[in-house]
């Protein structure tokens, strides 16, 4: 009889600040990945236990990411001050519930921060999601509305593909113009991007 393989292991932004409820969605997310074992899944597993890819909770931002994540949100008209970083564990504070309340799931470089109350299946689709920027290094490339485009269609497809969803040539059109209308990009349309975008992590 084959041995089971032992359970993913993730590795933490900050492991000194460990939430046991977000350890074991995490867990219950991994496995998810784990059993659909699909090209993206398998691609976005690797990562997250090989150690690249570091993943902790929206309450654990380190400054220079709260930094950033601020930059986005007053984009979104929802300003928040540095100081605010004092208060991000705080649940009642408007760091938190701003923080909370408009993002799901956040990637720099090699760190990505979740929604402590994702789902295990929304928290592993996010996954792929963010895993997919951090390979491609998205954040280096977002300086035209074809290039936010082409990041965010590969990432949000990538979220699709890990699940074993097959993408017809019409649901990739309707994810790109989804994006488009999301993201309210000028100037592009469907067929900028083709329906398998360049990059890595989805084959």
């Amino acid at each position: 009889m084959r041995a089971s393989r032992p359970p993913p292991r993730f590795t933490e932004v900050n492991p000194r600040l460990r939430s046991a409820a977000f350890t074991q969605t995490m867990g219950q997310a991994l496995a998810l990945l784990q059993r659909w074992n699909t090209p993206v899944a398998r691609h976005t597993l690797a990562a997250i236990e090989r150690g690249e890819v570091k993943v902790d909770e929206l309450a654990d931002l380190t400054s220079k990411d709260f930094a950033r994540v601020r930059k986005q949100l007053a984009g979104w008209g929802a300003p928040l001050d540095q100081r605010d970083f004092r208060s991000l564990h705080d649940q009642k504070s408007k760091a938190s519930r701003t923080v909370r309340t408009m993002i799901d799931g956040y990637a720099w470089d090699n760190r990505i921060y979740l929604h402590p109350d994702l789902t295990p299946r929304e928290m592993a689709t996010t996954l792929a999601h963010e895993v997919n920027h951090v390979l491609n290094r998205s954040e280096e490339h977002y300086r035209t509305p074809k290039a936010v485009l082409r990041e965010e269609y590969r990432a949000f497809l990538a979220a699709r593909l890990a699940t074993g969803e097959v993408m017809t040539p019409r649901k990739c059109r309707l994810l790109k113009e989804q994006v488009i209308s999301n993201y309210e990009l000028d100037g592009v349309t469907a067929d900028d991007v083709p329906d398998l975008p360049p990059g890595v992590g989805l084959r």
